[in-house]
């Protein structure tokens, strides 16, 4: 009686181990450095936590771009752009240093980036824009 007794706990101890690895799984990673984004980007990986870029994206950049980083915002005479990974991928063919210095700087593919877009640089450090693209190449 004495062991069955015991069995039990210790069943359940192994039972909720195996549930607390299973949650933890994930079917769909975030990107980091040593993983290539889902939008297609010709780079190996793109350096970032998507997870740190969504928190930071939901607070600096949605307001503008949406929620699903879609654009078609209407800020005064200008419409903001799609910024999700597969647009990220057309417009700067997976060139990471392009995409931060359009969003330090406002310069995007050799031009200047509409007034409408802020320029971030002294506001966000380049690892925290790193994190916002590898949150982007997430999109679809």
């Amino acid at each position: 009686m004495k062991n069955r007794v015991l069995r039990l706990p210790v069943a359940l101890l192994v039972l909720g181990l195996a549930l607390a690895v299973l949650a933890g799984c994930s079917s769909q990673p975030a990107a980091t450095a040593t993983q290539a984004p889902s939008g297609g980007a010709s780079q190996s990986a793109i350096k970032g936590d998507a997870t740190a870029g969504k928190t930071l994206y939901d607070s600096n950049c949605a307001s503008c771009h949406g929620a699903n980083a879609a654009g078609g915002t209407q800020i005064g005479s200008v419409t903001s752009a799609d910024i999700r990974g597969p647009a990220l991928q057309q417009k700067y063919s997976g060139n990471q240093e392009a995409i931060e210095q359009a969003i330090l700087n406002g310069k995007g593919a050799g031009r200047e980036l509409n007034q409408a877009m802020p320029r971030w640089q002294g506001k966000l450090t380049t690892e925290q824009v790193d994190n916002i693209i590898a949150y982007l190449y997430t999109l679809k």
